[in-house]
């Protein structure tokens, strides 16, 4: 018997916990620009470039999910807003650079073009 075990998976809860965990403990120091919001991103920032290395999907949602915390921790909304146009571009530059990710967006966008490459494993059975 074999287990595989994958950090970002591990590191994606965790992040989540730990940062409702200090959302809870310190709601008054996030709004504090340098006393509480930024060592909190700075956190967010080191595990989601650690992941991006090797599971851009996860770390996307590391940082989507650390926004909405953040959001419904009361920080100000100058703080959490400011980092998005720069996480647009890496995010825009990380999709453009794969040819896997372009076409996995287009596939979305377009499902109709891609009617001829799905390959459905149980061919000729019926869900009811």
């Amino acid at each position: 018997i074999t287990i595989s075990f994958q950090p970002s998976e591990f590191a994606k809860w965790v992040l989540i916990i730990f940062l409702s965990a200090i959302c809870c403990a310190y709601n008054d120091r996030l709004k504090s620009f340098f006393g509480g919001f930024l060592p909190v991103c700075a956190i967010i920032s080191l595990t989601a470039g650690l992941i991006l290395l090797e599971d851009f999907g996860t770390a996307a949602l590391i940082c989507l999910l650390s926004f909405f915390i953040l959001a419904i921790a009361g920080a100000k909304w100058r703080y959490l807003l400011a980092p998005v146009p720069p996480a647009a571009a890496v995010f825009t530059a990380a999709i453009l650079k794969s040819p896997e990710r372009t076409e996995r967006i287009l596939a979305f966008l377009h499902p109709e073009k891609w009617t001829d490459t799905i390959k459905w494993p149980f061919r000729g059975l019926w869900i009811l």
